[in-house]
């Protein structure tokens, strides 16, 4: 599957991406690097034990990544996580977070799939 499939296929915006990094071969290089970060494993690891800092700190960095490499079906439950985790609240932080993992085990499964 080429990058531009992965990206329709996850729901991303490849247009938008490309105006930002005009190289097909720039944007499968990042984007194939996005698996190897470690904050979604951090995010589960904090969440399960209560340690509200480091997940609002770890889903920061994952609404970060989103926005910059375009997976625009990340950045909702990302951004939605990481307010209700910088307000210093866990209640709720269940449902997003699952919406989230739902949404990065696909996408990490598509871009596993980039030739």
């Amino acid at each position: 599957m080429t990058i531009k499939q992965c990206y329709q296929a996850m729901g991303a915006d490849f247009e938008e991406i490309s105006q930002r990094i005009p190289s097909e071969a720039m944007i499968r290089k990042f984007a194939v690097k996005f698996p190897e970060d470690k904050s979604f494993a951090e995010l589960t690891k904090a969440l399960e034990q209560g340690d509200v800092e480091t997940a609002f700190r770890a889903a920061h960095t994952i609404k970060g990544l989103c926005l910059t490499m375009g997976f625009s079906h990340l950045t909702a439950p990302a951004s939605e996580l990481t307010e209700l985790l910088r307000a210093g609240r866990l209640d709720g932080s269940e449902a997003l977070y699952d919406q989230l993992a739902q949404a990065y085990n696909r996408t990490v499964e598509l871009l596993r799939a980039v030739d």
